[in-house]
């Protein structure tokens, strides 16, 4: 009896391990095949997903191209518009359209005529300087008479605060505001100064 039992006890236990074993080698079979399919998920999505962009790609291309073509026929419809003129070669040219200064020297040759055009050059200068100081001047003048109406202003807001006629916070916020005026009053004449030095170097 007593053998029975040890014979029923291995056998159980020997059903006990299989059984445990038989479950491990099939969870690692699960495992292998969940990986296999997960990879091969991410594997197609990749490829899906290099597809779509390759689409995109092409798309954008397609597009880039057209928008080339585009510039390119605007910007031969804006050539056609331009002077065009042979050369003794027969070949076309485009017409120069810049100051040509040298072009027609007006009977004059070299030395004379870049003496000639150094002068106007000056007086140009000269004039756009002349014009730079009388506007600093203006600007001057309309500093000076804003300053004098600010204190002016002062001075009255603050006779009327000692005559009683306005509160001392209404005072307050006057002054404030003639603060604010003058700030501004001296980035202006700040300016002013700029533009006489900007004149004094040219």
């Amino acid at each position: 009896m007593k053998k029975n039992k040890m014979r029923y006890m291995k056998i159980s236990l020997l059903l006990l391990i299989f059984t445990i074993t038989f479950t491990q080698v099939n969870a690692q079979e699960n495992a292998k095949a969940q990986g296999k399919n997960k990879v091969e998920e991410v594997k197609n999505k990749g490829k899906a997903k290099g597809k779509e962009m390759k689409a995109q790609g092409k798309a954008k291309a397609e597009e880039m191209k057209a928008q080339g073509k585009a510039k390119a026929e605007e910007m031969k419809e804006k050539g056609k518009g331009k002077e065009m003129k042979e050369n003794e070669n027969g070949k076309k040219e485009k017409a120069n359209k810049g100051n040509a200064y040298g072009k027609n020297k007006e009977g004059l040759e070299g030395k004379e005529f870049g003496q000639k055009r150094a002068a106007a050059a000056k007086s140009k200068n000269k004039a756009s300087k002349d014009k730079l100081d009388k506007s600093a001047e203006k600007g001057a003048a309309k500093v000076s008479e804003a300053r004098t109406k600010v204190n002016n202003a002062k001075e009255e807001a603050k006779k009327d605060r000692e005559a009683g006629k306005i509160t001392n916070e209404e005072y307050a916020k006057k002054m404030k505001k003639y603060v604010d005026v003058e700030k501004k009053i001296m980035e202006v004449e700040n300016k002013i100064q700029e533009a006489k030095q900007k004149a004094k170097a040219q």
